[in-house]
């Protein structure tokens, strides 16, 4: 059972895909500027180099929040373009179905 969409609830929904775009791409911009600066700072710090001298000076270690936060981005990227609330929308129109079938 699916209930016919009006022009209010297509804008709604559109302005809602939207934001979600942007949310993205803000998130996308933040990483990218955060993780350009570690790296950075890194390159200053060590001139380089991947591992230092028996020390820790030199290790790489910007790569970790790249890969953690960039996992979360890929996440962030998926439920944005890959899914986008289709899950959601059908089961609401399931709840709605079954509200008005039971009465309550």
């Amino acid at each position: 059972m699916s209930t016919q969409m009006t022009d209010d609830d297509i804008r709604r929904k559109a302005i809602a895909r939207v934001q979600a775009k942007k949310g993205f791409f803000t998130h996308l911009t933040v990483y990218l500027a955060v993780n350009i600066f570690l790296w950075v700072i890194w390159l200053v710090t060590t001139g380089g180099t991947a591992w230092g001298t028996g020390s820790m000076r030199g290790y790489m270690w910007p790569l970790f929040p790249t890969l953690g936060w960039g996992i979360g981005l890929v996440i962030h990227c998926v439920s944005v373009f890959a899914f986008h609330g289709g899950w959601e929308d059908s089961e609401v129109e399931k709840e709605i179905a079954r509200m008005k079938k039971t009465g309550s």
